[in-house]
């Protein structure tokens, strides 16, 4: 599986039919061997496809394939979000689990 940048416009994404049909596609590409790309907003859309995909993994309801995320500006940010979480000053800040 491969997250890549995309800016797309106003598309709302969070409902249970789309998540839904996110994890039909993840299944049905992953049985036939293909790689599932999925395009991204840079920052925030990359951390909600990582945390669904995440979640959807620790249910074991998507196999557990590899993800690999092609863009250094959303992995940047991650990585700022790990630190931040780490900070005991700012931990009411900081969102746990979910967006």
């Amino acid at each position: 599986m491969v997250v890549v940048e995309s800016t797309y416009g106003d598309r709302q994404h969070e409902d249970l039919q789309s998540l839904q049909r996110f994890e039909d596609a993840i299944i049905r590409t992953a049985q036939r061997g293909g790689m599932v790309i999925l395009p991204s907003f840079a920052v925030d859309r990359t951390e909600v496809i990582l945390f669904h995909l995440c979640q959807l993994r620790q249910a074991r309801r998507i196999p557990d394939v590899p993800v690999s995320v092609a863009s250094p500006m959303a992995l940047a940010s991650l990585e700022a979000d790990r630190r931040l979480a780490q900070c005991s000053s700012v931990r009411g800040a900081v969102p746990k689990g979910g967006h």
